[in-house]
C-alpha cells in the first residue's frame, strides 16, 4: 500500500474520532459510567485501529506489506465492532440502567478477542518475514556469481569465448538459488575461479578462458549435485 493509501486511511481514522466525540459530547442524552465507558473504548478502539494500519504497513517488501493486510483489517474491524457495541450501550444506558461491570467486561472481551487475532496475524507475518530473510541471504551468494558471470559476459569480445561462456552464465542462471553449509567449500573456489576466468577473457586467453569454463561447468554441476542431495536428507 502506497504511503498516500495510508495517509487517506489516518486521515479517516481522524474525522471519525472526531465526528464521534463530537456527536457523544453535543447530543444531550444522560451519561453516566456505562455511557463513558463506551465512550473511552471507541476512542481507544479509533485510535487504535489507526495504529494498527501504520503497523500493518511499515514493512519495506511486498510480501511483508501483503501480509499486512490481515493485520489492518483487524484494526478496521475492532474499530467497527467497538463502536457498534458502544452504541448500543449508550442507547441502552439513555432509558435504563446498564450496570457498569456489564459494560466493561463486554468491552475487555472485544478487545481481548482483537488483540489475540493481532498476535496471530503478527506473527504469522513474522515468521513468513524470517524465511523470506533467510532466503535473501542463502541465495546472496549465486546471485553474486550471476552478475559476475554476465559482467564477464559483456567485456567479453572473442568469439572463440563468447558462446561457451555465455552457455555457462546461462547455466549459473538456471542453477539451485539456495545455498548451505555443505556448499560453502565449493563456492568459495567457484569464486576464485571466475575471477580467473575475468583474467582470461581481459587478457584475450583463449586457451585459459575455455578450460576455466569447462572446470566451472563441472564445479557448478557437482554444487547443484549437493544442493538437491542435502535438500533431500
Amino acid at each position: 500500500m502506497k504511503g498516500k493509501n495510508i495517509l487517506f486511511i489516518a486521515l479517516v481514522f481522524a474525522i471519525a474520532l472526531v465526528v464521534y466525540v463530537a456527536v457523544f459530547l453535543l447530543i444531550p442524552f444522560e451519561k453516566n459510567i456505562s455511557s463513558w465507558l463506551s465512550f473511552g473504548f471507541t476512542v481507544f478502539a479509533v485510535c487504535a485501529g489507526a495504529c494498527i494500519t501504520l503497523y500493518a504497513f511499515n514493512r519495506k517488501t511486498a510480501t511483508s506489506k501483503f501480509y499486512g493486510f490481515p493485520i489492518f483489517k483487524i484494526g478496521i474491524v475492532y474499530a467497527i465492532v467497538q463502536f457498534g457495541a458502544g452504541f448500543i450501550i449508550c442507547v441502552i444506558s439513555a432509558f435504563a440502567e446498564v450496570p457498569y461491570w456489564i459494560s466493561m467486561i463486554l468491552f475487555i472481551i472485544i478487545a481481548a478477542v482483537f488483540a489475540v487475532g493481532l498476535i496471530a496475524a503478527s506473527g504469522t507475518r513474522t515468521a513468513i518475514e524470517n524465511i523470506e530473510e533467510q532466503t535473501d541471504s542463502q541465495s546472496k551468494t549465486i546471485n553474486t556469481f550471476r552478475i559476475n558471470i554476465q559482467g564477464i559476459v559483456d567485456v567479453c569480445s572473442n568469439n572463440a569465448v563468447k558462446p561457451s561462456l555465455a552457455k555457462l552464465a546461462e547455466e549459473f542462471r538456471y542453477s539451485d538459488p539456495v545455498s548451505n553449509e555443505s556448499t560453502e567449500e565449493l563456492e568459495a573456489e567457484i569464486s576464485i575461479k571466475v575471477n580467473d576466468l575475468r583474467r582470461a577473457v581481459v587478457n584475450n586467453d583463449t586457451g585459459s578462458a575455455n578450460a576455466l569454463i569447462f572446470e566451472l561447468n563441472n564445479m557448478l554441476s557437482e554444487r547443484n549435485r549437493i544442493c538437491k542431495l542435502t535438500k533431500s536428507k
